[in-house]
């Protein structure tokens, strides 16, 4: 009997995991016109405060101005956004206050093969 219960408690366990994985899928950012993987992000201006809902109280925590953050949701004109990708939407901004950032900067190493070192 006991061993039923083990097994009934890790069947149950792994189902709320699948379920708790789902609902984390479900809450991406938004995608940038005509791009399957591309995400919308933004930069909030210095002093941009972080609403818990649009026209609401401000939220505790502060964005780091200048900090690429993600678009999860825009709602007329304002912006729910999160600093990553999969922690979820932190709270509102109001889209006057951020820039888009449409920009990835990529870099890669190479083989050195005799150059002198670069200074960036």
């Amino acid at each position: 009997m006991t061993i039923f219960v083990r097994v009934s408690a890790a069947m149950a366990a792994a189902m709320m995991l699948t379920v708790a994985s789902a609902a984390a899928e479900a809450r991406r950012p938004e995608t940038v016109e005509n791009t399957q993987s591309v995400f919308k992000r933004v930069l909030p201006e210095p002093g941009t405060p972080l609403y818990r809902a649009p026209d609401g109280e401000t939220a505790p925590t502060a964005l780091v101005p200048l900090y690429p953050v993600y678009v999860y949701k825009t709602q007329g004109d304002w912006l729910e956004v999160g600093r990553g990708s999969r922690d979820g939407a932190e709270g509102w901004i109001k889209a006057e206050a951020a820039t888009p950032w449409d920009t990835n900067i990529v870099g890669a190493f190479s083989v050195r093969g005799g150059r002198p070192r670069q200074i960036f």
